[in-house]
């Protein structure tokens, strides 16, 4: 099956919920509104950039970069950087993901390092990806 941008999001999101610790907590994505005040930690995910291409007749490719980011209360130091962790290992550099006949293999981690927003922590890793 040939992938397709909706596909390849579907897929990483499936993969990046298929964590118990991830899946624990709110996670927004990209789009999506909601109010995070009553949150201690939560995750936000986004593609800040994704785009196919068809580079020969009958043949697609989508590739991007996966945007994680952590968010979680100043005091709360010790489970943002768990839940990091956690995020960064599911999509380890050269992480092999397979649905139907599609194929995702992802590529060098970056960590645009952690910042202070209001109350809130934030740190993320960036990771780009290709599928065919």
């Amino acid at each position: 099956m040939v992938p397709d941008i909706a596909r390849v999001k579907h897929l990483i999101r499936t993969h990046l919920r298929s964590s118990e610790t991830i899946a624990s907590v709110m996670i927004a994505s990209e789009g999506e509104i909601f109010d995070p005040a009553d949150l201690e930690l939560w995750i936000r995910e986004s593609f800040p950039r994704i785009q196919s291409e068809t580079p020969f007749q009958g043949v697609r490719t989508v590739s991007g970069e996966l945007l994680i980011e952590v968010f979680a209360r100043k005091d709360m130091l010790s489970e943002m950087e768990h839940l990091m962790r956690e995020a960064d290992s599911l999509f380890q550099p050269e992480e092999l993901l397979h649905e139907d006949s599609m194929t995702l293999l992802t590529g060098n981690h970056t960590y645009p390092g952690m910042v202070s927003e209001g109350h809130w922590l934030r740190t993320g890793v960036r990771i780009p990806f290709s599928a065919w």
